[in-house]
């Protein structure tokens, strides 16, 4: 049998597919991206691990192999080396995390990684019975080269939203942004909501993308312990959540949530009908985030201080959000993530000018031409 070595070159790594992983799976990657200084927790790996299709890059004692759902197919002789993932929602499927071990870089694995996705990608037929037809990912500077290499197209920015939160004195009440509407009440929680509100919820985020959520919500939002109640969801641990029902139809209309990821809270999603509405969340999660930062502070806790939000330029051209976050609560806006699509159609992609799904409904955004809720700051493993 051949020893693991760092000096093997790409083709003596296999790659391991991983849908509907096990507890072990999200082990591994836990194991992975602390090693790189990113600190996740186990509960939510385990959600991403069963949500998406995961591919392990390990060395050559692994095999080439597809799972069987549990990923049990690893062998005892492997060693994780690297990760990437997807994570399907009807015509486009987002890549999340690519990572690969210091001492094992520079040999093409990210390449070959994200080629598997391509592959995976073609295989799965949507909900409708529709191939998939792009990947979407958000481009750093230093991997946007590799991206563009690769086939991936510029498409639109992500604005990322961060500071620990400083309210001005004079900062106005979460439900003083919707007095113009009287009929529109705020509601908050905590790390339960009922099934009655989480459907509502799943259904904003769908009329928001024009995309199949549900999967990628339950991922990003929801716990992996959930219990055996038919009346309520369990968010992931420590969360926090708001939305505001239209009393006078009983329906939802905007809905957000935060939590603590590494080492500060993530508010997203942000799904609204309206700026208004959007703003409106916004502030009753920093006010809850703000109190929850004061308080570990006071007793000596200093490990999580900052708060962040990610928002597609598009939704907001105005800068709505944006500016409300700098000039009440201190935050800062950086603009260096680009949005990028891959055409899995070979035929398409290489004939040029042609318009994937995510470029065409940002395209729609920026014309003002997509009616109805939006999603203001968003909750997927392609900002990670």
């Amino acid at each position: 049998m051949a020893t693991s070595s760092a000096s093997a070159d790409k083709n003596s790594f296999g790659l391991r597919r991983v849908t509907e992983g096990s507890r072990s799976d999200a082990e591994i990657c836990l194991g992975l991206t602390e090693s790189v200084g990113w600190h996740y927790t186990i509960d939510t790996w385990r959600q991403w691990v069963h949500h998406g299709c995961f591919l392990f890059s390990t060395t050559p004692e692994g095999q080439d192999s597809e799972d069987g759902k549990d990923g049990s197919d690893s062998t005892s002789s492997e060693k994780v080396v690297g990760i990437s993932c997807t994570f399907p929602q009807g015509a486009l499927a987002t890549v999340g995390a690519t990572i690969t071990l210091p001492e094992y870089r520079g040999k093409g694995l990210a390449t070959k990684l994200i080629r598997g996705l391509f592959d995976f990608a073609r295989s799965q037929p949507t909900a409708s019975g529709q191939p998939i037809r792009s990947l979407v990912l958000n481009g750093t500077e230093s991997g946007r080269p590799v991206y563009r290499r690769l086939g991936f197209k510029e498409y639109g920015w992500i604005l990322t939203v961060k500071g620990s939160p400083a309210p001005v004195a004079d900062l106005a009440t979460p439900e003083s942004h919707l007095s113009s509407s009287p009929s529109l009440k705020l509601h908050m929680g905590g790390e339960s909501l009922s099934n009655d509100v989480w459907e509502q919820f799943i259904q904003l985020e769908d009329e928001a993308t024009e995309l199949d959520r549900r999967s990628v919500c339950e991922m990003s939002v929801l716990s992996a312990d959930q219990t055996s109640s038919q009346t309520s969801k369990t968010l992931l641990p420590g969360s926090r959540h708001a939305y505001i029902v239209d009393e006078s139809t009983s329906r939802m209309t905007a809905f957000a949530s935060t939590r603590k990821m590494r080492s500060q809270w993530i508010i997203a999603p942000i799904v609204a009908s309206s700026p208004d509405q959007a703003v409106a969340l916004l502030s009753a999660l920093l006010t809850e985030v703000h109190a929850n930062i004061q308080k570990a502070v006071s007793s000596g806790d200093t490990k999580v201080t900052l708060a962040q939000f990610d928002v597609d330029e598009a939704v907001d051209p105005q800068g709505t959000l944006q500016k409300y976050a700098e000039n009440q609560w201190g935050l800062k806006v950086h603009r260096d993530l680009q949005l990028m699509e891959y055409l899995l159609d070979d035929a398409e992609r290489e004939a040029g000018g042609a318009v994937g799904p995510a470029e065409l409904f940002n395209r729609r955004l920026e014309k003002g031409e997509k009616k109805g809720p939006l999603q203001y700051a968003i909750a997927d493993l392609s900002v990670m």
